[in-house]
């Protein structure tokens, strides 16, 4: 089998080691079985690992699905073992159908005095909670030398429910940032407190359609904004359908809505608030597929006072086999900026700009990666060796 995998529990040793009944191989051309692995998080704060099988050489055409989801509250042994579990189950299946017999056997664990029970249905289930999950969270982190201190901490509050029809969350988070430098000219100090409220509602109007309103606050030093309120209303369409977004997923969005900001200092505008209404639109392409995976996104905004402020963004990313061994992989973004009404008129320090607390004024942002990945050699993977994994060499 080979293992395509990207994102949370890709964790190739431990399921190598769970799973010691198949060869693991480096090149999907060498394999019987092409196993993609892509996931989505739950509303309960899981995720739903889904796991497709794309049979090659004597199977080609074998194709399954299975899927999995993890409880937030699972700890990261439960989530390796259950995502092993759902892995060798459809492997298992595909073992059977392919004719690789002696391989793998079925032991049931249910007792055998209790084999007149049955499963329970999830509409059987009574949740106390009606579905809202909450969760807190907080950190803070010191670190300095000599010459520089640095204190962080930040803390956040969410509550949420997903069911098929209704998608609610809302977010409060809150940061202390205190730095403290010292320089040949004098010394260097900056405080900031930064705190944002997020309250999003999502209703699914079809099978295709889906439309929300958010509703933001938040106080942001680096964007010269005390305190900023927006109001939005957005619809989306989908072109594929919404169960298919973990392999591929094509959406097209639209916003329009009003926002008022109060100014820490005057902006170049010469505002210290002001409301202003703009709207926003937004085409999103990703994809996983056998031979990579790919995405790109077009993002627009335009304040509609004034149309000559807009900002516009396009940025993508794939990784492409071109042949046996060899792909090729690249990101990239490109944005024009000709929106940010929110600028200090004062301009920003030589100290802000280098420690990149506060914007400056720009037109244009980019920034492109190109790779490549070749690998030769035994296509066999199957091998775990966790002697010595503690050591990175000299510093």
């Amino acid at each position: 089998m080979f293992f395509d995998c990207s994102g949370p529990r890709c964790n190739l040793d431990y399921y190598r080691t769970e799973i010691d009944w198949v060869n693991w191989v480096r090149l999907p051309e060498a394999a019987d079985v092409h196993v993609i692995i892509t996931s989505l998080g739950t509303g309960s704060g899981g995720r739903e690992f889904r796991f497709d099988y794309i049979g090659y050489g004597a199977s080609e055409g074998y194709q399954s699905a299975v899927r999995y989801q993890s409880f937030p509250t699972d700890t990261e042994r439960e989530q390796l073992d259950g995502f092993a579990h759902a892995l060798g189950v459809g492997l298992a299946s595909f073992a059977a159908s392919a004719g690789f017999r002696d391989i793998v056997s079925l032991v049931s664990v249910v007792p055998r005095d209790v084999t007149g029970e049955r499963v329970v249905a999830r509409s059987e289930v009574e949740d106390r909670w009606d579905l809202w999950v909450f969760r807190i969270n907080g950190s803070g982190e010191f670190d300095g030398e000599s010459t520089r201190k640095r204190v962080q901490s930040s803390g956040s509050f969410s509550v949420s429910r997903v069911t098929p029809t209704w998608k609610v969350r809302t977010n409060i988070r809150g940061s202390y940032n205190r730095l403290n430098v010292e320089l040949d000219d004098g010394d260097f100090s900056d405080t900031r407190v930064d705190w944002n409220f997020n309250q999003t509602a999502v209703y699914s109007l079809a099978d295709h359609w889906s439309t929300g309103m958010q509703l933001q606050s938040a106080r942001t030093t680096r964007f010269n904004q005390r305190v900023r309120v927006e109001l939005t209303p957005v619809i989306e369409y989908s072109f594929f359908p919404y169960e298919e977004a973990t392999r591929r997923s094509l959406t097209a969005s639209y916003r329009i809505g009003a926002a008022y900001r109060e100014y820490f200092e005057t902006t170049t505008f010469g505002e210290d608030e002001e409301t202003r209404a703009e709207h926003s639109f937004e085409i999103d392409f990703s994809q996983r597929q056998d031979w990579g995976d790919a995405g790109v996104t077009l993002q627009g905004s335009q304040f509609l006072h004034d149309t000559s402020l807009y900002n516009i963004s396009l940025r993508g990313d794939i990784d492409y086999r071109v042949v046996r061994g060899f792909s090729i992989n690249a990101r990239g973004s490109i944005r024009r900026v000709e929106d940010q009404i929110y600028l200090s008129g004062k301009g920003v320090t030589d100290e802000e700009a280098l420690l990149a607390l506060r914007l400056r004024a720009t037109s244009y942002d980019y920034n492109l990666r190109l790779g490549f990945s070749f690998q030769f050699g035994s296509i066999f993977n199957n091998v775990v060796n966790n002697r010595f994994r503690g050591i990175q060499g000299f510093n």
